[in-house]
């Protein structure tokens, strides 16, 4: 049994599957995406994986062969700004603590 969990960079488009209550939807992951591959939740073959701030499943045979693991040092090489945009998806908002 394979166990991948982290951050990849995937090197060839991929098939997701976003399953909801009331249906599942198929679609093609880009190449040179930015995935969070939660090993610890799975379907069977199916993996978890966090994409433009979607929850996924992916056959994790697929992520081992088409995926590059980011190492932790060139992850935090983007700003904090940049490095959120192309995990979730979505731009930071800033938070200011109340006085």
């Amino acid at each position: 049994m394979l166990h991948l969990h982290g951050y990849y960079r995937l090197l060839k488009a991929t098939v997701a599957v976003e399953r909801t209550q009331n249906e599942s939807k198929c679609f093609q992951v880009a190449e040179d995406s930015i995935l969070l591959v939660n090993g610890f939740e799975r379907q069977g073959p199916l993996v978890q994986v966090l994409y433009a701030g979607r929850t996924l499943l992916m056959v994790e045979v697929a992520l081992a062969v088409r995926t590059q693991l980011l190492e932790g040092h060139r992850l935090f090489n983007y700003s904090r700004s940049t490095w959120q945009r192309v995990v979730t998806g979505y731009p930071v908002t800033a938070v200011r603590p109340s006085s």
